[in-house]
C-alpha cells in the first residue's frame, strides 16, 4: 500500500481541482481536500485494502464533505455574508481572463448536480460507473445529468461568447 505522502503527491491537484469546482472558491476548495485527506490519515487507509480504491474513497469523502458543508452554510445564510462582499475594494489590478477560466465560472454557476458530475467525468476523466459510486447515484441519472449539465453549460458559454463579441 502506498504511504500517505505518495498518496498525496499521487492526487491532490485532482482533488482540489474537483473540490475547487464544487465550492466556487479557492479557500473552501483547499479546506476540503485537506479535509480529504485528514480523514484519509485518520480513517480511509485502515478501511480500504485495495490501493485501487483509494481515489475513489477519496473523491467520495469529498463530496459528502461538500454536500455537509452546504447543509450547515443553509443554516448559517452564507449568501448573506457573501452579499456583503461585494462592497469591498477591488484592487486594480486585473489580469485577462483565459478561456479556461472563463469555462471554469461558467462550471461553478450550475447547480450543483450537475457541476460535479461534469467535473468527474470531464476535469477527472472518471468512467460513468465511477461517477455512480462516488456521487451514490444510479448510473442512468449520471448519464442524464451529463448530457444536461453539458446543453446547460453550452448554452451559458454560447450566450457568454456572445456578450463578449458584442462588446
Amino acid at each position: 500500500m502506498a504511504d500517505f505522502d505518495d498518496i498525496i503527491n499521487l492526487y491532490y491537484d485532482k482533488l482540489y481541482c474537483f473540490a475547487l469546482s464544487l465550492a466556487k472558491n479557492q479557500d473552501d476548495a483547499a479546506d476540503l481536500t485537506q479535509e480529504a485527506f485528514r480523514r484519509w490519515a485518520a480513517k480511509g487507509q485502515h478501511q480500504v485494502n485495495n490501493e485501487v480504491k483509494i481515489k475513489s474513497w477519496l473523491f467520495t469523502t469529498l463530496y459528502r464533505l461538500f454536500i455537509d458543508q452546504q447543509r450547515r452554510n443553509k443554516k448559517f445564510h452564507r449568501d448573506d455574508v457573501e452579499a456583503h462582499l461585494a462592497y469591498l475594494p477591488v484592487s486594480e489590478n486585473i489580469t485577462h481572463k483565459l478561456d479556461a477560466t472563463i469555462a471554469m465560472e461558467a462550471l461553478i454557476k450550475l447547480d450543483e448536480k450537475y457541476r460535479a458530475v461534469l467535473a468527474l467525468y470531464y476535469i477527472e476523466s472518471y468512467s460513468y460507473n465511477e461517477i455512480s459510486e462516488v456521487l451514490g447515484i444510479p448510473k442512468g441519472t449520471v448519464m442524464s445529468r451529463l448530457s444536461r449539465g453539458k446543453a446547460i453549460l453550452y448554452s451559458m458559454l454560447t450566450v457568454k461568447k456572445n456578450d463578449n463579441h458584442q462588446r
